[in-house]
């Protein structure tokens, strides 16, 4: 069952087939909570799956903020989140004693991509400063000092730079920087501020998802060898990716996992830097993977035992893979991540589980249905706070929704009741 505004979006979309059909050739309309952008290719006989339109939807801006969309653990005492407020990203400061938010940036920007540093002093995050930029990909890389408050822009220019990561000292940045195409290459920059050194530089590779080794004089990242189509819904993406190392002061790239891996969507290096969890999707398929990061190229597949999951590919549906966002314990000995179960009529739900690394055996430690008192409801990204302790988690009341006001959770680590955090209104 989708929601009633799917069937108007749908009756919207044949509307502009034919209108295109018979000869229009551009639209724009505007109701209510949703507007339609853009030149309108006529159709030939294969009727929309060629030349097909391009539908832009583009909810109504406001003030009211429609959910959180990510967030960071800030030492042991606050979350800073980026929420949706309308059409806009930005940030909020998020006590865990249950005082009120504070908002942190406002304006036209979009705020997003948080990282934390261990001294808990900063947050570095991505920012596109108004639409436009958004629309062209042109974020450029930003620290918020959480005790003022202030935010400092740490590069510019007119490409997007994306995903920074802080060292074990909190004195670099590093992140991953678009060369003018699809190509992207690793920078290094300090977090006081200053300029930006190149770390991997290759015309014909997409760099992605860097974080510095324990030890911090080297940088672990995933690097995707070649750019092609995927499916007529996805289009072309980067594909054949490695996990390969760098030295802080450039040079070399070592391969760490000489194996192509087919796509990345996430990718986490554990706390001592031994090991790396990995989600790789293909053909819509998802699960999540274990490797060794010892020079010994072994991989484990971390799926849960049972029936309707195997060790290869989990069994998939409209919810999405078995096993989602893994993330180890601050130890490292332990990994979190939302599990599918399927209750006795068959209807898929996620719940909150843990494994232990060497056995991978997955122990519930959430009963959501029983403890939100929802019927339906889904949930991602949960995470650990740096002591251990406490799991946050974003939760979904009303799944499938256009407006999805994702809620941000709190609960420890060791039992009790998930609560909700309250957000301004």
């Amino acid at each position: 069952m989708r929601h009633k505004r799917v069937h108007a979006v749908t009756v919207l979309a044949l509307t502009v087939v034919m209108l295109t059909s018979s000869g229009c050739r551009s639209l724009r309309v505007v109701a209510g909570e949703a507007m339609i952008v853009g030149t309108l290719a006529p159709i030939g006989v294969v009727g929309g799956i060629v030349g097909a339109p391009m539908l832009l939807f583009i909810p109504p801006d406001s003030d009211k903020i429609n959910g959180v969309r990510e967030y960071v653990f800030v030492g042991n005492e606050c979350i800073i989140a980026a929420c949706a407020v309308g059409r806009r990203q930005l940030l909020f400061k998020i006590p865990l004693d249950g005082s009120d938010a504070v908002p942190l940036t406002t304006g036209d920007r979009h705020d997003f991509d948080l990282a934390a540093s261990p001294n808990g002093r900063y947050v570095a995050f991505s920012s596109a400063p108004d639409a436009r930029s958004k629309r062209l990909g042109i974020t450029h890389l930003c620290r918020l000092d959480v005790h003022s408050g202030q935010v400092t822009a740490l590069t510019q220019g007119r490409v997007g730079h994306r995903r920074p990561s802080f060292s074990p000292d909190s004195q670099w940045i590093v992140y991953k920087a678009y060369t003018g195409g699809k190509q992207a290459d690793l920078r290094v920059i300090p977090t006081a501020g200053g300029p930006a050194r190149t770390l991997t530089r290759d015309p014909d590779t997409h760099d992605s998802f860097p974080q510095f080794h324990p030890d911090g004089d080297r940088i672990v990242f995933a690097r995707a060898h070649w750019y092609g189509h995927s499916s007529p819904i996805c289009g072309s993406e980067w594909h054949g990716w490695r996990i390969c190392e760098v030295s802080l002061d450039g040079g070399e790239v070592t391969v760490l996992r000489k194996k192509c891996l087919y796509r990345i969507s996430r990718f986490r290096l554990s706390p001592k830097g031994d090991m790396a969890l990995y989600q790789s999707i293909r053909n819509s398929h998802g699960c999540t993977k274990l490797v060794f990061l010892d020079h010994s190229d072994r991989l484990v597949e971390f799926a849960p035992r049972g029936e309707q999951y195997t060790l290869g590919i989990p069994d998939v549906d409209d919810e999405g893979a078995a096993v989602e966002d893994p993330v180890f314990h601050p130890q490292g000995e332990q990994v979190l991540f939302s599990l599918l179960e399927y209750d006795e009529d068959e209807k898929p739900f996620r719940e909150l589980n843990t494994a232990a690394v060497s056995t991978r055996e997955p122990v519930r430690i959430t009963n959501l249905r029983h403890q939100t008192g929802l019927e339906k409801y889904t949930i991602r990204a949960p995470n650990y706070s740096p002591d251990g302790k406490r799991i946050a988690f974003l939760l979904n009341p009303a799944p499938g929704t256009y407006d999805r006001r994702w809620e941000l959770w709190l609960m420890d680590t060791h039992g009790g009741e998930p609560r909700r955090l309250a957000l301004p209104e």
